[in-house]
């Protein structure tokens, strides 16, 4: 992850109260997702950060 992208992420963790990733992202949230601000967040986020357009 680069610095800028660590700062990106990190403002979605400061200021979104929940995964700023739709429902509709391709996303199994079953499987997939671990927990808002739980270890391993910001690697989801960043691999699925083309669904945030």
């Amino acid at each position: 992850m680069t610095p800028n992208e660590e700062l990106l992420i990190e403002a979605f963790m400061r200021h979104c109260f929940s995964c700023p990733l739709d429902d509709d992202a391709e996303i199994d949230f079953e499987r997939e997702c671990i927990g808002y601000r739980e270890h391993g967040c910001k690697e989801c986020i960043l691999k699925h950060i083309e669904n945030l357009r």
